[in-house]
C-alpha cells in the first residue's frame, strides 16, 4: 500500500493545465480544467515503454518545473531518474539515469529552481551527494 498519491503539481505552460507527478501512483495524471470554470477533465498518461520499469520505484517524484524547452521535469527523490513530460503531445518518460543513481536510491532531492542565467534547473540535495543540474 502506498502513502501517498501524487508529489505535487506543475502547472503547464498553457497556464491552465495542471499535471499531478507521481510520488507512490504508477502514472502521471493531467488535470485539464474545461472553459466553463467549474469541471475539470482527469487523464492518466501513459508512460514511454522504455521508461515503464522506472514507474515501479516508490517515493518516485516529487515537485517540478518547466524548462525554457516547455518540458516539464519532475525531480527525483527516490527513482532511479528524472521524469520528462512534454505536454504538446501528452509524451511522458525518464532521462539522466546515470546521474541520478549516483547519487544513491533513495532521498535524493527535494526542491529547486530555474537558474535565470542558465536557464537549468537545480535540484537541492536531500541526503544526495550533490546538486542536481538538469541543463537543457
Amino acid at each position: 500500500m502506498c502513502r501517498y498519491q501524487f508529489g505535487g503539481g506543475v502547472l503547464g505552460p498553457d497556464g491552465k493545465t495542471v499535471y499531478l507527478l507521481p510520488y507512490d501512483a504508477l502514472r502521471v495524471v493531467k488535470v485539464s480544467p474545461e472553459a466553463s470554470g467549474t469541471e475539470v477533465t482527469l487523464s492518466v498518461l501513459e508512460m514511454t515503454p522504455e521508461g515503464e520499469t522506472d514507474m515501479v520505484w516508490p517515493n518516485k517524484w516529487q515537485n517540478g518545473f518547466v524548462g525554457k524547452n516547455g518540458l516539464i521535469y519532475a525531480i527525483p527523490v527516490s527513482a532511479p531518474c528524472v521524469l520528462r513530460i512534454d505536454p504538446s503531445s501528452d509524451v511522458v518518460d525518464t532521462v539522466g539515469h546515470d546521474a541520478c543513481m549516483a547519487a544513491g536510491t533513495c532521498e535524493k532531492w527535494e526542491g529547486g529552481a530555474i537558474s535565470p542565467l542558465d536557464g537549468a534547473l537545480y535540484c537541492v540535495p536531500q541526503c544526495a551527494n550533490a546538486i542536481l543540474r538538469i541543463a537543457l
